[in-house]
């Protein structure tokens, strides 16, 4: 990403949301003085204090195509437990004693024994294949991870390199901007200055002209 693109971007963004940006910090002294940031705090405390958070819509009922999803989604709305895992199924035991002579009971043991044999079955080949090829796919994995790292952190680096030009530009042409505020500052100013004076003068006329226009008639009224 350029800055070029970062600042078309936010330029996109702020007239999308209609916002008027008025803030020139690298001109704008004035928060540097002790009263006008006092004063500033102080605004932003105020408004904090009375400010009102917007009502936040109602949030919609979320529903999952999975059944189990669902039972459990609804079992957190409720704020119940998750039930406890069911470990009687790892559990290598005969019939119980009133069972001895039943079939269908010890067909059940041996076929969970014939389950715990193959489960352990399972582990051990889990066991030699990670012995055999888990320290490739580990060192595999590193690279992988290394290689995403260095992605995220060129990223990083584009982001702020756009901040820092965008920052520099900003900067740049506020700078350049500087010159001609104060100059038109010091026209608003003088422009200020000659209205009062003119203001001033046209009261003095006005005064002037009610003092001639009383003359004749006191001159008159004495003649007779």
């Amino acid at each position: 990403m350029t800055a070029a693109a970062a600042d078309d971007g936010v330029a996109a963004e702020i007239a999308r949301q209609k916002l008027f940006l008025d803030a020139l910090p690298y001109v704008d002294n004035e928060y540097a003085e002790e009263e006008v940031r006092t004063t500033v705090e102080k605004l932003i405390q105020e408004e904090m204090a009375c400010g009102v958070a917007p009502a936040q819509p109602p949030t919609s009922r979320v529903t999952f195509s999975s059944a189990i999803l669902q039972a459990e989604w609804s079992r957190l709305e409720r704020g119940e437990s998750m039930q406890p895992l069911d470990t009687t199924r790892y559990l290598l035991e005969p019939p119980p004693p009133e069972k001895q002579n039943d079939l269908d009971a010890w067909t059940m043991a041996l076929t969970n024994a014939r389950a715990q044999v193959e489960h352990q079955y399972l582990r051990l080949v889990n066991l030699e294949l990670l012995n055999k090829y888990g320290v490739n796919a580990w060192r595999k994995h590193n690279e992988k991870m290394d290689r995403e790292a260095s992605r995220l952190r060129g990223s990083v680096d584009l982001v702020r390199q756009s901040i820092d030009e965008t920052n520099r530009k900003r900067k740049v042409d506020q700078m350049n901007a500087e010159s001609k505020l104060h100059h038109r500052e010091l026209q608003f100013q003088e422009l200020v200055a000659k209205n009062h004076q003119i203001e001033a003068a046209c009261v003095q006329l006005e005064e002037e002209i009610k003092r001639l226009r009383t003359v004749p008639s006191s001159s008159s009224s004495s003649s007779v």
